[in-house]
């Protein structure tokens, strides 16, 4: 993958939110009248009787296990089911997971956006448990797929072997010195 700057992510960032506001908005204004009530379950928010930091808890934890496994299906060395399947099966069954203790919501674009036309929480519960612990679920996913492929690669890596033309420039200026 090419490395991008700071800058282009902040701008993909700053337009999936306002993708998201505007989807939203067109939603709730093509809506008819009798179905506007069910939007009020979209932004998520604490389920009744999870405290916050079991909230922010739940999220890093669903983000660093669905970071490690799209960093494990992307490994070039995986079956191309195993590489396209994993990481959709693995997103239903963390939504799945998650809806019992903080919203459905996998996207803090577009809960973000829901937050908007229903507030059923707080500005802090927001930023915390839809934004910080998803990204430090991220990070924590990557620093720990990392600890383990360099640990399984140093476990099947043959130990190295220095090129015919310095092993034997090696052994010349070994024979030298006796």
């Amino acid at each position: 993958m090419l490395w991008m700057p700071p800058e282009h992510h902040q701008h993909l960032q700053a337009a999936q939110i306002a993708g998201a506001l505007c989807g939203s908005y067109t939603a709730v204004a093509v809506t008819p009248d009798w179905l506007k009530d069910r939007f009020h379950t979209l932004p998520g928010g604490l389920k009744a009787g999870v405290q916050l930091q079991v909230g922010v808890a739940v999220e890093v934890l669903l983000g660093m296990v669905l970071n490690l496994v799209v960093l494990y299906a992307s490994d070039a060395k995986h079956n191309k089911i195993v590489a396209y399947w994993s990481p959709v099966i693995a997103t239903i069954l963390l939504i799945v997971t998650g809806s019992h203790f903080t919203g459905p919501s996998m996207n803090p674009a577009v809960a973000f956006s829901w937050y908007h036309h229903y507030q059923g929480h707080s500005w802090m519960q927001q930023i915390l448990v839809y934004w910080l612990a998803p990204f430090a679920g991220a990070v924590l996913g990557g620093l720990l797929y990392r600890v383990l492929l360099q640990q399984e690669e140093a476990a099947v890596r043959p130990p190295r072997q220095l090129p015919a033309g310095l092993k034997a420039a090696v052994a010349a200026a070994g024979a030298k010195e006796a």
